[in-house]
């Protein structure tokens, strides 16, 4: 009888029956792409990364930022302006040299996403909005992918399974993009321990279809967890007869559909125009500006720049302070994340005398004031 070697590390769970040696190897021969590396995929990538998964990808545009460090648990402070994917494989690496770790600094989109999520055996959804996540149910889909889905506002998580094929797909749930905006992290908030949960059970249903047998998963079934309350629940969710997508066979991926490029609630379209994207050196030339800084208290206390008024991003998306119309307004937190969230949202507000520097503090060049 041959004798499977495998580490020491995964004793704890070798010694389940459910997986034993022999679902030791499966995991190390699987393959996963996490999409999205803030509250959601830290703990699931760290998870499965401490599960064995053979190879992990991680795909995430964005650096990190303080507001991250609430929930985002696969980074630290001093990691602050890093890419995320970069800081996020360095943390993996650290905590599982055994595995393979692959990371796109980029944003999965519809030229990309054949290319990179046909080469995985499961997706696991950690985006925060519905033009990613319909990208992503549909690609799992056109692929016959599983896809591990998860989200969470405020106290409120949900998590479910789309097997890809035999069963309902994203579009079953949500046919179609909501009509009204949905708010982002930054303007509903949310409690960072609450990803941590929904983001363990990402991972623990993604090693279960790995590992196959005879458990029972959310595939079908949405788990829906509320901590204010401490209540769950599941509910049974069923493939929609008429679904545009999955049902009636409508499953070749179209990288033009409209879903793709319809604006979102983490989406900062406005960063991208130069007369909202500064630097320290446009400033020169816009008469009557006033610098907001958005940072939290504690941080304003370590340094700002000089003339700046306090306007917490808190404070601003409650929409305590009035932007008077003769003024122009520039926006900086700590490295440009939280300014260009504030940015979006104050110009879907209808106020668009807002800029804000796309660098932040980090990238002032001139004195701080530090008394």
């Amino acid at each position: 009888m041959q004798l499977i070697m495998v580490s020491p590390r995964y004793s704890r769970q070798i010694c389940l029956p459910e997986i034993g040696e022999k679902g030791q190897e499966v995991l190390k021969k699987s393959r996963v792409l996490v999409i999205g590396a803030g509250g959601l995929g830290s703990p699931a990538a760290l998870y499965l990364a401490a599960a064995g998964v053979g190879e992990l990808g991680l795909i995430d545009p964005d650096r990190v930022d303080l507001s991250n460090l609430q929930r985002q648990i696969l980074f630290r402070t001093d990691q602050q302006g890093a890419l995320k994917v970069d800081a996020a494989k360095a943390a993996l690496v650290a905590l599982n040299p055994e595995i393979k770790i692959k990371a796109w600094p980029e944003k999965l989109t519809p030229d990309n996403a054949r290319e990179i999520a046909g080469h995985y055996d499961v997706l696991l959804d950690g985006t925060d909005n519905f033009p990613s996540k319909f990208l992503i149910g549909d690609i799992a889909q056109a692929l016959g992918i599983p896809l591990i889905h998860g989200t969470v506002t405020g106290f409120e998580g949900r998590v479910t399974v789309f097997p890809g094929k035999d069963g309902p797909c994203f579009r079953c749930v949500h046919p179609k993009i909501p009509e009204t905006r949905i708010a982002n992290c930054a303007e509903s908030g949310v409690l960072g321990a609450v990803t941590g949960v929904i983001g363990s059970i990402q991972a623990i249903e993604t090693i279960k279809l790995l590992l196959g047998g005879n458990s029972r998963s959310l595939s079908g079934r949405m788990l829906v967890f509320e901590a204010w309350q401490m209540e769950a629940r599941v509910f049974d969710i069923q493939q929609n007869p008429d679904c545009s997508f999955c049902a009636l066979n409508k499953t070749a991926f179209d990288p033009k559909r409209p879903e793709y490029q319809s604006k979102s609630a983490c989406a900062h379209k406005s960063q991208d125009h130069p007369a909202f994207n500064l630097s320290p050196e446009d400033l020169a030339h816009i008469p009557h500006y006033v610098l907001v800084d958005i940072r939290e208290l504690s941080e304003w206390d370590q340094g700002r720049i000089p003339g700046a008024r306090h306007w917490p991003l808190a404070s601003v998306i409650a929409g305590a302070h009035a932007f008077e119309p003769a003024l122009h307004y520039v926006l900086y937190c700590r490295s440009g994340v939280r300014s260009a969230s504030a940015l979006e949202f104050l110009h879907d507000q209808g106020i668009k005398n807002v800029s804000h520097l796309r660098e932040g503090i980090l990238g002032w060049r001139g004195p701080l004031d530090r008394n």
